[in-house]
């Protein structure tokens, strides 16, 4: 294998579509949750008492609960007052955070680099939060969107890992990023069907980069689009001019307040994301 990235992505390419890439499994409850977010007659108590049952995913809702985001006037010490002053919506959008980051956001060796990415995967889940609230559409749904978009790229980091050292190739770090920028779509669009997603998860993992090509559930993919690229405007320094991504905020009718809105939280957003609240 020759040091050209291009021979980096055939590989892990074809190793993905032949079934031989791993891909991560979630905790069964939270693939029980995923499932969920779409079902308004979901038993809040009922999901509450699975999660119970996987006591380290129970320890970690706790503590998230208790963060400085949902700041609860007194320490919330069990599962029930979390649902109780929580909801449903949130307790689900917190069991997921935590299996997925457990599950997808971990590589040996580059632990750096992943956290990086698990807080622009937070970050941009936020932000299509706060784009569908403004749009009045499934804030939930945003959010799931938002945070599992990049999903494929701590996969396809660790596939290169696992390639490198059955080959014994040395990548550096520019081939490293070029190869999870032209993969993780694809890789991620494979991860969220093993793990059978709607497919309006699937459209904006795979087509966040590109909407329009997306075959349907276009608002959603643009919202992801530019939740996305909001996150990388947030992340820089010192982040100036017009943010990116406005094409999508025009297709998204948003009124120039509601952007105005949006980004008038983003600092608040970021501090959350950083914390890994």
């Amino acid at each position: 294998m020759s040091n050209e990235p291009i021979d980096l992505i055939a590989a892990l390419s074809e190793r993905a579509q032949s079934g031989k890439l791993s891909l991560p499994v979630l905790p069964t409850v939270a693939m029980e949750l995923l499932a969920s977010v779409d079902d308004d007659s979901a038993d809040a108590r009922a999901l509450g008492a699975k999660v119970q049952r996987d006591p380290s995913l129970a320890a970690h809702v706790l503590r998230v609960s208790n963060s400085a985001r949902f700041a609860p006037k007194e320490p919330i010490v069990s599962l029930t007052q979390a649902i109780g002053r929580l909801g449903l919506a949130t307790l689900r959008e917190i069991v997921i955070s935590v299996a997925v980051k457990g599950a997808v956001f971990k590589v040996r060796g580059h632990e750096k680099y992943v956290e990086q990415l698990w807080q622009h995967a937070l970050l941009t889940g936020r932000l299509a939060q706060e784009i569908a609230r403004a749009r009045r559409a499934n804030v939930e749904a945003a959010f799931l969107c938002g945070l599992l978009h990049d999903i494929g790229a701590p996969v396809a980091l660790q596939g290169l890992v696992d390639l490198c050292k059955e080959t014994g190739f040395c990548l550096i770090e520019k081939a490293m990023l070029h190869t999870i920028a032209g993969l993780h779509q694809e890789v991620g669009a494979l991860l969220v069907e093993s793990w059978k997603l709607a497919d309006w998860v699937h459209a904006s993992v795979r087509y966040h980069h590109e909407p329009e090509r997306a075959p349907k559930h276009h608002e959603l993919v643009r919202t992801t689009a530019l939740a996305d690229a909001l996150a990388y405007w947030f992340e820089e320094d010192e982040a100036q001019g017009l943010p990116p991504g406005l094409e999508h905020a025009a297709e998204l009718e948003l009124y120039e307040e509601d952007l105005e809105g949006i980004l008038a939280r983003g600092k608040k957003l970021v501090a959350e994301a950083t914390a890994g609240a």
